[in-house]
């Protein structure tokens, strides 16, 4: 992948899942959801929750790479997703 292509992913049902560039790759997130849940974002120690996704609108903007990088729940009967580009 390069610079300016889509990224994105969707997760089996009920399936929390990371979404954590390779080294030396950076996105910019533009929206992301888990029905009934959070996203966050991650250190592989530490988090912060991103996104209650419950509430309303799910477009965001925050810049991930391989070192902070998104999660999401796991909610039975949902899956979640991310889109955004990949920037560097």
């Amino acid at each position: 992948m390069a610079a300016g292509d889509v990224v994105n992913g969707l997760s089996a049902v009920g399936v929390a899942f990371t979404f954590q560039p390779a080294a030396g790759i950076e996105c910019a997130i533009t929206s992301c959801g888990v029905y009934n849940g959070w996203s966050w974002v991650y250190d592989g120690a530490l988090s912060s929750h991103l996104k209650d996704t419950t509430k309303a609108n799910p477009n965001v903007k925050v810049f991930i790479n391989n070192t902070n990088y998104i999660r999401f729940d796991g909610v039975a009967g949902f899956s979640s997703y991310y889109t955004g580009i990949q920037i560097k």
